[in-house]
């Protein structure tokens, strides 16, 4: 019975996460009708959450060389390959922002409200 319930509580772990096998894959670096999932944002602990009004990226490959900015409020969460790093709220003032992008990150992932779908933009800045 121990078993039985210690197999559950992994799968329900692993069906938690906020990744797929696609994560070490993914080449895009924009946002755009193909990366956008809809319905949900990762939160602060790293995990997808279900929500309509939110809307989300496939991970998107970055380079922390590289200097980066966002056009509009977002939650940006970085990751080691599958590893999740943080995830970071940009919102209020002036856009567009700046993203310190952490040394370790190799992908990104950007969460928005469904009101800047068609506005929002997160891009290497050109030095």
């Amino acid at each position: 019975m121990k078993f039985f319930f210690s197999i559950i509580m992994f799968s329900t772990l692993l069906s938690s996460c906020t990744l797929d096998i696609a994560f070490l894959n993914s080449e895009p670096s924009e946002i755009n009708d193909e990366t956008i999932i809809e319905s949900g944002y990762v939160n602060y602990r790293g995990i997808m959450v279900n929500d309509s009004d939110m809307m989300t990226t496939i991970p998107l490959r970055v380079d922390p060389s590289n200097t980066y900015e966002v056009t509009r409020s977002s939650y940006i969460s970085y990751y080691n390959d599958f590893s999740f790093i943080e995830t970071e709220l940009f919102t209020g003032g002036e856009f567009p922002k700046v993203v310190d992008i952490p040394e370790e990150t190799t992908h990104i992932r950007v969460s928005f409200n469904i009101g800047n779908k068609e506005a929002i933009e997160f891009r290497e800045v050109e030095e």
